[in-house]
C-alpha cells in the first residue's frame, strides 16, 4: 500500500483541459485517493503505527476537509494513538466546520464515535486480508473475484436505519434502492452491510464497482461482467435479456453520464433484476427508493 500511495498524483490528468471526461474522471480517481487514503490510515493503525496514521489523516483532512470520512479517519487515529482528548476536540471541530461552512449536520456516525471515545469503547482496528472465495457448486478450486460481495468492515455504528429501511423496501418489491449522501458518509458500508444480508437470506447478489466509469455504455457493461452476460455490442440489451434473478450493487454511480436514464431502462424491460445504487444524489426515476 505504502508503495501504491507513493505514485499518487495529487493532480490526477494534469494538463488536460476541462472536458467533460477530463473532469468527470478526475473527480473520481480523488474520490478513489481519498477512500485508500482512509484505508491506510486505518492500516497504520491496525499494525501500532498510530502516531504515522495520525500525521496521515491531518494531511487529508487538510486536503478534503468536506469529505467527513476523513475526519472520522482523524478521530480514530488520535483515538488509537492515546489521545482520546484531542479525538473528542476533532469531533467538535469536524462538526462545527460541516455546520458552519456548509450550513449540513454531519451524520450520525460522528456523534457514535463520540459516544465510543467517551465510554472507551472504539473498537480495534484489524487489517483485512484477502481471502480467495470458493464457489458452493464447484469443489475444484476457487473463483475469480469478479462480481463477488467484498466484506463489509469489522465494525459498523450507526447505519441500522438505514439498512433496516432498504431490506423493507426490497422486500416490499422495490427495484432499485439508491443509497445518497456526502462522499465518505458510508454508502459503501451500508450496500455491503445490505448485501451480505440478502446473500445469507438466499438471495445472489454481485458487486460492480463504477468508481472509474465515466458513461452509461461502459456501466452497462461492467454489469453485464459481473453477472456473466456477454454484453456484445449492446451491454444493456443484453443485461435486460438476460434479467438475471440477482441484486446487483451498482457501487458509486455519481459521476456517469446517462447512468439513471439507462436504469430506468433496464428496470423496465426486465422483470428480476434488482439494484442497489450508492451515489451522492438521488437518480430521480420512477422505481426508485431513495435513502
Amino acid at each position: 500500500m505504502e508503495r501504491a500511495w507513493g505514485l499518487w498524483n495529487p493532480t490526477p490528468l494534469a494538463g488536460l483541459d476541462d472536458s467533460v471526461f477530463a473532469v468527470a474522471t478526475r473527480a473520481a480517481l480523488v474520490a478513489r485517493s481519498i477512500a485508500v487514503g482512509v484505508d491506510r490510515v486505518a492500516a497504520l493503525c491496525a499494525v501500532g503505527r498510530a502516531d504515522e496514521a495520525t500525521s496521515a489523516a491531518e494531511r487529508l483532512v487538510e486536503t478534503s476537509r468536506y469529505d467527513e470520512s476523513t475526519w472520522t479517519a482523524l478521530i480514530g487515529a488520535l483515538y488509537h494513538a492515546g489521545r482520546a482528548r484531542e479525538a473528542l476536540a476533532m469531533c467538535a471541530r469536524a462538526r462545527s466546520v460541516f455546520v458552519e461552512e456548509l450550513g449540513l449536520d454531519p451524520s450520525p456516525l460522528l456523534g457514535q464515535l463520540e459516544l465510543q471515545i467517551l465510554d472507551h469503547a472504539l473498537p480495534a482496528l484489524v487489517v483485512a486480508r484477502p481471502v480467495a472465495v470458493k464457489d458452493q457448486h464447484d469443489d475444484s478450486g476457487t473463483q475469480p473475484l469478479i462480481g463477488r460481495l467484498p466484506a463489509p468492515p469489522a465494525a459498523v455504528v450507526g447505519r441500522t436505519e438505514a439498512i433496516e429501511s432498504i431490506l423493507q423496501s426490497l422486500g416490499d418489491g422495490a427495484r432499485v434502492a439508491t443509497l445518497t449522501g456526502l462522499g465518505g458518509i458510508g454508502k459503501t458500508t451500508v450496500a455491503l452491510m445490505v448485501g451480505h444480508r440478502l446473500a445469507e437470506a438466499g438471495r445472489t447478489v454481485r458487486f460492480a464497482d463504477l468508481v472509474t466509469i465515466t458513461t452509461a455504455a461502459a456501466a452497462m457493461a461492467a454489469m453485464c461482467e459481473v453477472v456473466g452476460v456477454d454484453g456484445g455490442t449492446d451491454p444493456l440489451a443484453a443485461l435486460s435479456a438476460a434479467d438475471p434473478d440477482a441484486v446487483l450493487v451498482a457501487d458509486n454511480c455519481e459521476q456517469i453520464g446517462g447512468f439513471a436514464e439507462s436504469l430506468a431502462s433496464l428496470v423496465a424491460a426486465s422483470q428480476r433484476v434488482v439494484f442497489l445504487v450508492t451515489c451522492r444524489v438521488p437518480l430521480l426515476i420512477r422505481a426508485e427508493h431513495a435513502v
